[in-house]
């Protein structure tokens, strides 16, 4: 998890909004704390596109980074 929030911070620092997707309630509150501006927690396989999109006001994400 370490790398993946090197990448968060960047992209913050870079001026991008980071939302963080993650399976559980624990993991949202340490990326929340360590700075994604959203967290969503979602089953394996789900799809949380339609709350992307609510975040993003329709627009959706430039880039995701796995």
């Amino acid at each position: 998890m370490a790398g993946k929030l090197t990448v968060a911070s960047l992209a913050r620092s870079a001026g991008a909004t980071v939302i963080a997707v993650t399976r559980s309630e624990k993991k949202k509150a340490e990326l929340l704390q360590l700075g994604a501006h959203h967290a969503i927690v979602a089953a394996d396989g789900a799809d949380f596109s339609e709350e992307v999109k609510a975040l993003t006001g329709g627009e959706g994400v430039e880039a995701v980074i796995d």
